[in-house]
């Protein structure tokens, strides 16, 4: 039999076989670090957004194609020796000095000091100016001679840098916001993040449409993954989903509903949005009377955000609903039994409404779920029966107690 660490580390190379497989679909990437070929190298144009977005992934799972040795590291050491490793090789080759590099403005200055200018052909004495965000400016003293030079790249095609596209993406791939990103920026002594208004453009126009690229091609990944092990079977499929919302309660404007395969590696499946109220919609009923030809242009010319108009208990039986009867077109798979958290109107509507034709779907209780209810309901019994007589002869009440029903371990 095979040992745990070695099952581990072929779980390992095997995701990171299914990870690469799906990137190697735009710029396969070397298997120890990612690379660009020389002729595309510029000090003033970075890569698209897309080979950004892939190097950005490649780099925070390297991990996954680490040596056995690694896989019992916690993640941030792993991604630590990852980027050791990168640094360690980053000589004379530009292409391989294509990472970033936190630095003082005092030691660039010092660096400067000990140059001589070009222009007055002495000693180097002068001042650094910060013009742009992503620009500085040397000046020095004596002539006035100037040399400005740019501290990140340009996205090609688009009006952005590509430092202020990586926070943004590591903020999301981090799970914060702009907010969070301004208070690690603040600590660091870093200037802030872009504006509001140029982060929201960002996130809307490059990043959003971007990911959700990526999204798609890295659920049918774990699609062809599941069928694998199971057999090469996609009819026959064991998923386990759940809902949640926005804000807490059930009275949210907001909800989201995942399916996840139920592998030996679990992975998301396939993911639903559901919003009851659109921004634009919202924002466009202020011109509704005043201009009512702009607001009929708005109306039809946007890509509305609300999708759903019932209640927000709701929106988790329509959200695995809608993931259900887009399998087949989507990934020509079929979940033919579900594992649920007990939520009764999710197999009541997968019932009514089969997602399938003449096929039933299968209903597995989670246990965890399960247990968690029976424990809430015999406490509640424990408590309402806690002065009832049910014991006469003993003249014990309820039925909660020493070698009755206890809390106790």
């Amino acid at each position: 039999m095979p040992t745990t660490k070695g099952r581990q580390s072929r779980k390992s190379s095997k995701a990171a076989r299914s990870l690469r497989a799906w990137l190697s679909k735009h710029k396969q990437l070397d298997s120890s670090r990612p690379t660009r070929s020389s002729s595309s190298s510029s000090s003033e144009s970075s890569n698209s957004i897309e080979d950004l977005f892939i190097n950005s992934l490649y780099l925070t799972t390297a991990s996954l194609s680490s040596n056995n040795t690694l896989n019992n590291l916690c993640t941030s050491q792993q991604k630590i020796m990852a980027y050791e490793r990168r640094k360690n090789n980053a000589v004379a080759d530009s292409d391989e000095m294509d990472f970033y590099q936190v630095i003082h403005n005092s030691f660039l200055l010092e660096l400067m000091r000990n140059t001589i200018c070009i222009g007055c052909k002495e000693q180097w004495n002068g001042k650094i100016h910060i013009i742009l965000y992503c620009s500085l400016a040397f000046t020095c003293q004596k002539c006035e001679h100037t040399i400005q030079i740019n501290t990140s790249k340009m996205i090609p095609d688009t009006k952005h840098r590509d430092i202020n596209i990586r926070v943004q993406l590591g903020a999301h791939l981090a799970g914060i916001g702009r907010a969070g990103v301004a208070k690690i920026f603040g600590t660091m002594n870093i200037p802030p993040p872009v504006k509001e208004d140029h982060y929201e453009e960002i996130d809307r126009k490059l990043l959003l449409p971007c990911i959700k690229k990526f999204q798609h091609q890295s659920m049918q990944a774990a699609i062809y993954e599941f069928v694998d092990e199971n057999e090469g079977d996609p009819t026959n499929l064991t998923i386990s989903g759940d809902g949640t919302w926005q804000r807490r309660g059930s009275k949210s404007i907001h909800g989201i509903a995942a399916v996840l395969s139920c592998n030996t590696t679990p992975n998301v499946l396939d993911v639903q949005r559901l919003s009851k109220k659109c921004v634009i919609c919202t924002g466009a009923l202020s011109v509704k009377n005043t201009d009512p030809d702009l607001y009929v242009e708005i109306i039809n010319n946007h890509d509305c955000e609300s999708n759903y108009d019932g209640s927000s208990g709701g929106m988790e039986s329509q959200g695995i609903q809608d993931i259900f009867k887009r399998s087949v077109p989507n990934y020509q798979a079929q979940y033919t039994r579900y594992i649920g958290d007990g939520d009764s109107s999710v197999m009541w509507n997968l019932t009514q409404h089969p997602p399938y034709p003449d096929i039933k779907i299968e209903k597995i209780e989670d246990i965890n779920h399960w247990s968690k209810r029976m424990l809430y309901r015999l406490e509640k019994l424990t408590q309402e029966l806690k002065d009832t007589m049910l014991d006469p002869e003993k003249k014990r009440k309820g039925i909660g107690g020493v070698n009755r029903l206890t809390k106790d371990k």
